[in-house]
Formats: C-alpha cells, structure tokens, sequence
C-alpha cells in the first residue's frame, strides 16, 4: 500500500498522475522507495492492528513519520507513512453477546447430525435413539450451558480474553484456542 500526498492511501500499483505527469503502475516495482518518495509517494505501515474481537474497526488514518533504527537514528531510508486503525473498544455486554451467540451456533451444529434419530425415536414405530446418542445430546447441552454460565458471570474484558486464549495441548503442542473451539463431546459415531 502507498501514500501519495496529493490523492491519499493508494492500495496496490496502479498509473497515477502527479504534477501533471502521469506514471505507469510500474513504478511502484521499478522505482526505489527513495525515488518514489521524491514524487511524494511514500510506503505505508501498519505497525499495529487493532484487534477485531475485542474492538470496531472503522477506517484508518494517516500520519508521516521519519524512518528511524530502534535506538532513534535516522536509518536513511525515506520517511514512510504509518496507518492507523480507527475503532472503539466493543462493550463487555456485547462480547458476551458474541460468544454465547457462537456457542448456540456449535450447539446448532452438533446436534443437526443426530436429529434424524431423535425424529425417529418420536415416530410410533420408530427405533429409540439409543443411550449414547441421548447421552451426548445431554452432554453438549450441558457443555454449552457451562460455557454460557461461565461467560455471564464475567465483569471484565479482561476475563473475556482469557475465555479466548485458553491454551491446550495437541500432538505435544501447546496451542492457544477459544473456550468455544475446545472440549466440545465427540458424537458416538466418532468415539
């Protein structure tokens, strides 16, 4: 992405007329971020995102910034321009709101599979569903009904993002996943 002063954030390479002149979209490879920036064409960087789960994310801003080494020297490099995103940070209510609504969705779809055999159980010469089947039913309900309880007892944010990074160990990994994404009961047919 590029900045040109005169016209704004540029995303990807594409002709652009400055001063009256007009430039092939090839300059963005051919040319040196130096030469580009002496056109008044500058790199952009996001050196920071604002977090989607937790934040509304809105547009972006634009600040010109001197390109620096980590100790505060110029690095001799041209300046660049920094992008901001623009949000606020969500309310504690509607990121509970989020997660319960995506545990009713895991419910949803855990049970579709078995439905049929529910159905069937209810018809008057039907088969019964069987213990298994009523007993993981049972227990993704009760999964869900601790996930959920557990969420609206939470009074901050911060509680909201442990519920997110909650770490597990796969084939010897640690792995940072969702309470949503884990411990789920595997359906009878899985086991």
């Amino acid at each position: 992405m590029w900045y040109i002063e005169t016209v704004g954030p540029v995303r990807g390479a594409r002709p652009v007329t400055l001063n009256g002149t007009q430039y092939p979209k090839a300059i963005f490879k051919l040319w040196t971020l130096q030469e580009l920036a002496d056109k008044g064409i500058f790199e952009v960087r996001r050196l920071s995102r604002l977090d989607n789960r937790y934040n509304v994310v809105g547009g972006s801003s634009y600040s010109r910034r001197d390109s620096r080494n980590p100790d505060g020297a110029f690095d001799g490099r041209p300046d660049f321009y920094e992008e901001v995103e623009n949000g606020t940070a969500k309310e504690l209510s509607q990121l509970i709101s989020e997660r319960v609504s995506k545990i009713n969705t895991k419910v949803g779809g855990s049970l579709a599979g078995s439905d049929w055999r529910v159905i069937r159980d209810m018809e008057p010469h039907g088969r019964p569903i069987g213990t298994a089947w009523s007993g993981y039913r049972n227990k993704v309900r009760d999964y869900a009904d601790e996930l959920e309880a557990e969420l609206l007892a939470m009074t901050t944010i911060a509680e909201v993002k442990l519920f997110d990074a909650y770490d597990v160990v796969i084939d010897g990994a640690t792995v940072e996943v969702s309470r949503i994404q884990h411990g789920w009961p595997v359906d009878p047919d899985s086991e």
